[in-house]
């Protein structure tokens, strides 16, 4: 029963996440297409949706695809969260709020996809596949 709570948390933080993508805060507009998606939000909704196939398997106690693929899947995406400072798309949001503000929004985003992580580990490392 927890784990379908956190896969419908998950699917709620995804949804957020693309629709956030797609609108322009900054002048409150649809962004359309204007400047193109870069190929980091691309990837993020990617892994984000590759992730909730997982979720939903060990919500609904249900295996997808193999174990090694998940805990490469697991290995990646927390590999992936200190790298994401690092990327381009992150350097004009570094130039605009500075560093430490860059790292708190990161932060918060890994707090709020905590039970996720938890959630993708015990799918990709359960004994009992």
């Amino acid at each position: 029963m927890s784990w379908t709570i956190v896969f419908w948390y998950t699917s709620l933080l995804v949804v957020v996440s693309i629709i956030g993508r797609l609108f322009d805060v900054s002048n409150a507009t649809w962004q359309q297409h204007k400047t193109g998606y870069k190929i980091q939000d691309v990837f993020d909704v990617l892994l984000a949706l590759f992730g909730l196939i997982g979720l939903f398997g060990l919500a609904f106690d249900e295996r997808y695809f193999s174990q090694a693929l998940w805990q490469g899947y697991f290995v990646l995406t927390i590999a992936y969260i200190p790298l994401s400072f690092l990327l381009p798309k992150y350097a004009d949001m570094r130039q605009m709020y500075g560093n430490a503000n860059v790292v708190k929004a990161i932060t918060s985003n890994t707090l709020l996809m905590a039970p996720s992580h938890v959630a993708q580990y015990v799918y990709a490392f359960n004994l009992n596949w």
